[in-house]
C-alpha cells in the first residue's frame, strides 16, 4: 500500500473512531435505563426463558427478530437488564456497519480515497438516533444492514464452495433478522442468474445456493403470521402520490432534514431521485446484458434494491400517518444503504469527481453540524423517562407516573400486562430497580 494510501486509511479509521465516540458519549448523556413501548413486548424472553431457536424465530410485528433477540437477551442478562446496554450494542453494530462499508468499497475499487469519509458518516449518522435512544432494537435496522453488507463482502471473495456456504449462511441469518427478509429475493435472483450463465463447473455451487435460499424462506414462512405495523393500514392509499412523497422524505431525513421545507430536505429529495435512477439503470442493464454484470454491478444492485424495497414497504405500511411520517429517524439506518450504493457507483467509475466531492463535503458537513431539533428530542426523552422511573420507584402507580411525567412507557389499555412486567423486574432487582434510571 503506497504511503499516501496509508495516510488516507489511517485518517478514515480515526474519523470512524471519532464518530463512534460521539455516538457513545450521546448514549452516556441521554440514554435512560428503562424499556419503552415495543421493548416490553419483544423482550419477552427476559421474563420467561425460551430456547435459542425460539428467540431466533421470534416474530414481533411484521418481521422475525433473528440474531438480534438472542444478542439483546444475552446483553441484558449480563447487566441486570440495563436497557442502556442495548443502546451501546446498537452503536457498536453501527460502527461495524461503517467498517464493513469501508472494506467493501476497498474490495470493489482496490483503493482508498478522501471521499470515503462519507461512508462512516452515513453509517454512524446522528440522524438515526431513534434506533439507539427511542426503541433500541438490534433487529430493526442495525443488524439487517450489517448482514446485507456482509453478504456483499462475501460476494467479493473468490468463487468456490467456501464462498457459496458463506453466502447461504449470511442470507439465512439475514432472512430471519428483521427486514433482512427483503434480501431473500435478491439473493435468489443472483443464484438463479449464476445457474443460467456461469460455467458448468460452478453449477452445483449455484444450485446449492438457490436451494438453500428457497429452503430458508420456506422455514421462515412456517408459522409466520402477516401483521401490519399500524392500526390505520389501508391498501391502496386513497392518495397514491403520498407513497412517493413518503420515500422522498425518508431520504431527506437521512441527510439531516427535519422540516418539510429546508435545504437538507431538498438535498435528500435529489439524492432519492438519483438512487431511483440508479435502480432503473441497473435494472435495464440486467435486462440487456446480465452476462456482463460484474461484482460491482451486483453489489450496487443488491444494496440499491434493498434500500428501495424497504422504503416502499415502509411507505405502504405507514403512509396512513401522512407522507411526512417518512421523516422518522428509524428509517435512516436503511436509507443510508441506498446512498452508500449511489456513492459506490460514482466512486468506482471515477467520473464526476467534482460532483462526488461536493456530495461528500455537503453530507459530512450536515451530519457534523449540531442538529438542535434532534438534541432537544434526546433531552426530552431523558427528562420524561427519568421522571417516570423515579416516580414509579416512589409511588408504584402507573397512572400517577403517566400524569407526572406527561409520558406513557406503554399503552394504558394494556396496563395490567405492563404492571406484571414491572413487578417481575422489581422482584428480581433488574433494570431501573437495580441501578436507577
Amino acid at each position: 500500500m503506497p504511503n499516501s494510501s496509508r495516510v488516507v486509511f489511517r485518517c478514515l479509521v480515526l474519523f470512524l473512531v471519532l464518530l463512534f465516540i460521539r455516538m457513545t458519549v450521546n448514549v452516556w448523556n441521554y440514554s435512560v435505563n428503562i424499556f419503552y413501548l415495543d421493548q416490553w413486548d419483544f423482550l419477552g424472553a427476559l421474563y420467561k426463558p425460551v430456547s435459542l431457536w425460539k428467540m431466533f424465530n421470534w416474530q414481533h410485528g411484521p418481521p422475525r427478530l433473528g440474531l438480534g433477540l438472542p444478542l439483546m437477551i444475552a446483553g441484558l442478562r449480563l447487566t441486570h437488564a440495563n436497557q442502556n446496554v442495548l443502546a451501546y450494542m446498537s452503536v457498536v453494530v453501527f460502527a461495524l456497519n461503517a467498517a464493513a462499508g469501508l472494506w467493501l468499497k476497498f474490495r470493489l475499487t482496490q483503493r482508498w480515497s478522501w471521499h470515503d469519509l462519507l461512508i462512516p458518516t452515513l453509517f454512524l449518522s446522528g440522524s438515526q438516533w431513534a434506533n439507539v435512544f427511542s426503541i433500541a432494537d438490534l433487529s430493526h435496522g442495525p443488524l439487517e444492514v450489517f448482514l446485507v453488507l456482509a453478504f456483499c463482502l462475501v460476494l467479493t471473495c473468490p468463487r468456490g464452495w467456501a464462498r457459496t456456504v458463506g453466502l447461504i449462511v449470511t442470507l439465512f441469518c439475514a432472512i430471519f433478522t428483521g427486514f433482512g427478509i427483503f434480501l431473500a429475493p435478491l439473493g435468489a435472483f443472483y443464484f438463479a442468474i449464476q445457474c443460467w450463465f456461469s460455467p458448468r463447473s460452478e453449477l452445483k455451487q449455484n444450485l446449492t445456493g438457490l436451494v438453500g435460499t428457497l429452503l430458508s424462506v420456506i422455514l421462515y414462512l412456517h408459522g409466520f403470521v402477516f401483521q401490519t405495523s399500524s392500526d390505520c393500514f389501508v391498501f391502496p392509499d386513497p392518495h397514491p402520490d403520498r407513497y412517493f412523497k413518503f420515500i422522498m422524505y425518508s431520504y431527506a431525513r437521512a441527510v439531516g432534514g427535519t422540516q418539510p421545507y429546508s435545504l437538507p430536505t431538498l438535498i435528500g429529495f435529489i439524492i432519492c431521485v438519483a438512487v431511483m435512477l440508479q435502480f432503473v439503470y441497473l435494472g435495464l442493464k440486467i435486462v440487456r446484458s446480465v452476462r456482463k454484470f460484474e461484482i460491482l454491478d451486483w453489489v450496487t444492485w443488491i444494496t440499491t434494491s434493498f434500500a428501495l424495497v424497504f422504503a416502499v414497504n415502509a411507505a405502504f405500511g405507514r403512509v396512513c400517518y401522512g407522507s411526512q411520517a417518512g421523516m422518522v429517524s428509524r428509517y435512516v439506518t436503511y436509507t443510508v444503504v441506498g446512498i452508500f450504493a449511489l456513492y459506490l457507483r460514482l466512486e468506482a467509475s471515477q467520473i464526476l469527481n467534482k460532483v462526488v466531492l461536493a456530495f461528500v463535503v455537503l453530507i459530512v458537513a450536515i451530519d457534523l453540524w449540531p442538529n438542535y431539533a434532534d438534541l432537544n428530542a434526546l433531552r426530552d426523552i431523558k427528562e420524561r423517562r427519568s421522571k417516570w422511573a423515579n416516580c414509579y420507584i416512589n409511588t408504584h402507580s402507573i397512572d400517577t407516573c403517566n400524569v407526572q411525567a406527561r409520558y406513557e412507557l406503554y399503552p394504558v389499555s394494556l396496563s395490567s400486562q405492563f404492571r406484571e412486567k414491572l413487578q417481575f423486574l422489581e422482584d428480581h432487582d433488574l433494570s431501573f430497580f437495580h441501578s436507577g434510571p
